[in-house]
């Protein structure tokens, strides 16, 4: 064999040095950077995993939240409308108890504005029939007072009275 490697020129004790050498080489970087960098590669592998695992539980919870704050939004959009029907409900309520209120005063008003016109009314009525049966009085008394007797003049003066009064309303 060593005519065969000296022909190539290659010398076998050189040749089994470099084998030697290299399988040392091997051996070293098998256990110094192999090993070290295939567990940095797994221990990669794993973290990017997991952030990835964590990435979609993320988005699950966020898709979630958005679910939950869509809902909280119908609630309270739900629950203002509601107070919103709440409140015009008690303004009308409040609206017409004040024009019930309003009407039941205005109502007093007019009764009591007729009351007080009736009993004006009676009043210069009753005013104008003495001061009517004075003036007729007086002019029965000055025209045929004279002439005829009491008791004619007080039938005069109630008869003149009596169409005085009919003629006033």
């Amino acid at each position: 064999m060593e005519t065969l490697f000296s022909s190539l020129g290659i010398e076998w004790k050189m040749l089994l040095a470099q084998v030697i050498n290299f399988a040392i080489l091997a051996f070293v970087l098998t256990k110094l950077v192999y090993k070290p960098l295939i567990g940095a590669l797994e221990e990669r592998e794993a973290t990017v995993k997991k952030i990835s695992e964590n990435n979609s539980s993320a988005e699950n919870l966020l898709e979630e939240a958005r679910t939950k704050q869509e809902e909280i939004l119908r609630d309270a959009r739900a629950s203002t409308q509601k107070m919103m029907k709440q409140s015009e409900d008690a303004a009308e309520a409040r609206a017409k108890t004040i024009l019930d209120a309003a009407r039941k005063d205005a109502e007093k008003i007019i009764a009591d504005g007729a009351k007080k016109l009736d009993e004006e009314q009676k009043k210069f009525y009753s005013n104008l029939k003495a001061e009517l049966a004075g003036l007729v009085s007086a002019g029965i008394e000055s025209t045929v007072g004279k002439y005829i007797t009491k008791d004619a003049e007080a039938k005069l003066k109630d008869e003149a009275l009596a169409k005085a009064l009919t003629l006033k309303k």
